[in-house]
């Protein structure tokens, strides 16, 4: 793990955590919720109080010219208050690509921003461009091109990719084309990160397509800008999601109340009960702190895949994670599982046989020629030397 990724909203409650990132020489970045601020349903009370809020969400002339830059000092001031190392760049929903309006105006805001810190004393602190889009514009090449020619110029230290909707529920014809786009944007010689891409950004990492994760912690495992565009809804009382187990070897998430009931079988506990040193009473640790269980196990993963020569990384993965993650799904199916259960376990296992097919064939046909480059580690930034 390199880093965490801060919501302004949490100032308070979080500044233990950020001071403990900071003395540990991680990045403590700062997403300033920019597209959230600028739908409908992202606009919320808690967010609105943010200092480069507006009265309404944001529209393109809210942002252009000098009251872009108004509220990039706004920005630039909170992030040399509250010592952050890192930014997600202001950007916004790119619909239509790089001919929607937005995009010309986030370029301006990214530069002006980085201005802006570097004014301030903040040479060191790193942009990370979020570039999101839906799944048609990131598939389409001429979009790519577009793209790749006008982030050429901008000074970036990496590109976060937001693709709707795309996660761990996607199939195989998808993640195909996931891992051509990336290989495509590697001509921009930057570090690519996949956002909330749940265990699908595994296989993303071992084909060399990113060089790096952001994930949630048991949750945010599928980019979808729906949410941020449907009407906001009435009455919901603000309630954070709910921790899910994690269940490694089938790469599932399952609610606390299924993941008992899976685990009472003995044989599956047994078999799929976690044993590293994040649950030393095994499954009991697992599901009273599923979130801890998490973190831990997905730093392990990457770990390994990591620890690998980059043209052995797809090999390893499907021969270490993919196929004994099918093969364990099949004898978990033997089992007396509860109808949803064992519904949620056959929908699993269909989409990681699609992905198994796929990534062999990839492996086969399509080598890793190029990968993209692993984020700057913060203990070894120095632009402002």
């Amino acid at each position: 793990m390199s880093g965490v990724v801060f919501d302004p909203g949490f100032m308070g409650p979080q500044e233990e955590l950020r001071a403990e990132v900071r003395q540990r020489n991680l990045w403590a970045v700062l997403d300033s919720r920019m597209m959230e601020l600028a739908t409908a349903s992202g606009f919320t009370e808690r967010r609105a109080a943010l200092p480069w809020a507006g009265e309404r969400p944001h529209v393109t002339a809210d942002l252009a010219g000098r009251d872009g830059e108004a509220v990039m000092d706004s920005l630039a001031d909170f992030v040399a208050q509250h010592g952050f190392s890192a930014v997600l760049t202001p950007t916004h929903y790119l619909a239509r690509g790089a001919q929607d309006p937005w995009f010309d105006v986030d370029l301006a805001l990214t530069r002006a921003l980085r201005w802006k810190l570097d004014t301030r004393g903040c040479q060191d602190v790193a942009l990370y461009y979020v570039l999101a889009v839906p799944t048609t514009v990131f598939q389409n090449a001429a979009h790519r091109t577009a793209f790749k020619a006008l982030l050429q110029g901008v000074e970036i230290d990496g590109i976060w990719l937001r693709v709707h909707p795309f996660g761990s529920g996607s199939g195989h014809v998808t993640l195909q084309r996931y891992v051509q786009g990336c290989r495509d944007l590697h001509g921009l010689s930057l570090p690519l990160v996949a956002e909330k891409t749940g265990s699908i950004g595994l296989p993303l990492l071992a084909f060399g397509a990113v060089g790096g994760l952001e994930s949630g912690v048991s949750s945010g495992e599928k980019f979808d800008f729906g949410r941020l565009s449907r009407p906001p809804k009435v009455g919901n009382g603000g309630f954070a999601p709910q921790a899910r187990v994690y269940v490694p070897g089938l790469g599932v998430f399952l609610d606390r109340d299924t993941a008992r009931a899976f685990f009472e079988n003995r044989t599956l506990r047994a078999h799929f009960g976690c044993t590293s040193a994040c649950c030393r009473r095994g499954v009991k640790d697992t599901i009273a702190d599923p979130r801890r269980h998490f973190v831990y196990t997905r730093m392990e993963e990457v770990g390994a895949i990591g620890q690998v020569p980059a043209q052995l990384r797809p090999q390893q993965y499907l021969d270490t994670m993919l196929r004994p993650a099918t093969d364990r799904l099949g004898r978990a199916l033997q089992a007396d599982l509860a109808d949803g259960i064992r519904t949620r376990l056959e929908k699993e296992r269909r989409k990681l046989d699609g992905w198994r097919h796929t990534l062999g064939e990839m492996s086969r046909t399509q080598p890793v020629i190029t990968s993209a480059g692993t984020p700057e580690r913060r203990a070894a930034r120095r632009r402002g030397a």
